[in-house]
């Protein structure tokens, strides 16, 4: 008898969740391979990376500039270009890539964290050391 209550309140819930609509879906895994132009929407530089590549530079991106997705990306919308922030990393990585292609023969030298040194702006300000001469 107790099983047969179980079985029928399992079922009851199943059917439940089917007629409305409140069934798990499995969350689908990256394929890592693939390139990322077809995994995320809006993807305008970088469009040769693999997924995998890709987030890699993205989280060299947090590490080089001390920041976290939201500093570019909209909550809820990474496609969404609405950040001024997001912006001008697409015009930094292009100048990267044309100073590296110009002068490194494409050889990836001059990097986010070239500038950044983990800070939101590129640190400008000569160290101390550099200023002082000496004879």
């Amino acid at each position: 008898m107790k099983i047969r209550v179980t079985l029928t309140v399992f079922a009851i819930g199943i059917l439940s969740c089917v007629a409305f609509g409140q069934e798990k879906k499995p969350k689908a895994k990256m394929d890592m391979t693939k390139p990322a132009i077809e995994q995320f929407k809006n993807v305008q530089i970088l469009k040769t990376a693999t997924t995998g590549e890709f987030l890699g530079y993205m989280r060299a991106f947090n590490a080089s500039l001390g920041v976290e997705c939201g500093f570019c990306h909209v909550d809820g919308d990474r496609a969404s270009d609405d950040k001024k922030e997001k912006v001008v990393a697409r015009k930094m990585l292009t100048m990267t890539h044309d100073i590296n292609d110009k002068f490194f023969a494409g050889k990836m030298e001059v990097k986010c964290i070239t500038c950044h040194n983990g800070k939101e702006h590129p640190v400008t300000e000569m160290p101390a050391a550099a200023g002082e001469r000496k004879n």
